[in-house]
């Protein structure tokens, strides 16, 4: 995601997410906007985040992936699409 263009992001290992992380996140920021993979584990991890983030306080939001896309894939279009908009903003100001 770093690699993006999106560098407020963290990764957890796997689909764990701990309360301890929770309350570590809490520290520096009160919204949390979750990607998680498309299959059924992804589906039943961003649940679990989603009560274990709501007991903390966040706001949640959930980012939903089409069922065989993970959060790579979403990283490697964003990233594609934001090189063809920054190149395109250069040639525009160069003319």
């Amino acid at each position: 995601m770093h690699k993006a263009g999106a560098t407020n992001t963290i990764a957890t290992c796997g689909t764990a997410l701990t309360e301890e992380q929770a309350r570590l996140i809490k520290r520096y920021t009160n919204s949390i906007i979750l990607m998680r993979d498309g299959d059924e584990a992804g589906i039943k991890a961003t649940e679990k985040d989603v009560r274990i983030l709501l007991a903390h306080d966040f706001k949640v939001e959930v980012m939903a992936l089409a069922a065989k896309k993970d959060p790579d894939d979403y990283a490697k279009t964003f990233f594609i699409q934001n090189k063809i908009l920054s190149n395109e903003h250069e040639l525009s100001t160069a003319v």
